[in-house]
């Protein structure tokens, strides 16, 4: 017989703890009381990050846009989070948050640009943002050159999702009026030598 033995679940006081004596952990994100190494960047992967948060900085303002910094989720399981999205959207100025990350009802806007981290984005992180209660997440495909837009969190899940490619263009829930083209997010084809 083998005994089963629980993964230790981190609440975020441990998880920042960790972070001041282990190296490792400042490359990791608690995930649902897990700790979730983070993959390293390529240059597609910054370079999205880059353009994407240079849009939403024009868009929204310098002081309301947050880019790979953590945002903070406890669920009904007391199952604590600490993600770092490639870029949030904040509802207020970011000096609202000094003392604390911000968390549901603060967050207008997030979205992760998947190198190869496509699948966790689209289900776990997805899943997670839903619960939340981020009203819009956006996965931007580096390979499929495509948005994945999730809106209407609903019971713990989004109940709409559209799939943008890059001769279309999409518009953000909070400000609908703004369209951007999807292609002016991904770098042209030509430089993908």
């Amino acid at each position: 017989m083998i005994a089963e033995h629980p993964t230790k679940k981190w609440s975020i006081e441990e998880f920042h703890r960790l972070g001041e004596t282990e190296p490792w952990a400042k490359h990791c994100e608690l995930i649902e009381g897990d700790l979730i190494r983070k993959m390293p960047e390529g240059n597609l992967h910054v370079y999205l990050v880059n353009i994407l948060i240079q849009w939403l900085r024009q868009t929204f303002g310098y002081e309301y846009v947050r880019q790979e910094d953590p945002l903070r989720y406890q669920d009904d399981r007391n199952e604590e989070s600490e993600p770092q999205p490639d870029a949030t959207v904040l509802k207020f100025h970011l000096s609202a948050y000094l003392d604390k990350n911000p968390g549901g009802d603060n967050v207008l806007f997030v979205a992760e640009v998947a190198e190869s981290t496509l699948q966790d984005d689209l289900v776990r992180k997805a899943a997670l943002y839903a619960r939340a209660d981020f009203p819009e997440y956006w996965v931007l495909d580096i390979s499929g050159r495509q948005i994945y837009v999730h809106r209407e969190s609903r019971e713990g899940r989004y109940t709409s999702l559209e799939i943008y490619g890059q001769e279309q263009t999409v518009s953000l829930l909070s400000k609908p009026e703004i369209h951007v083209e999807v292609k002016t997010l991904f770098p042209p084809e030509t430089e993908l030598v």
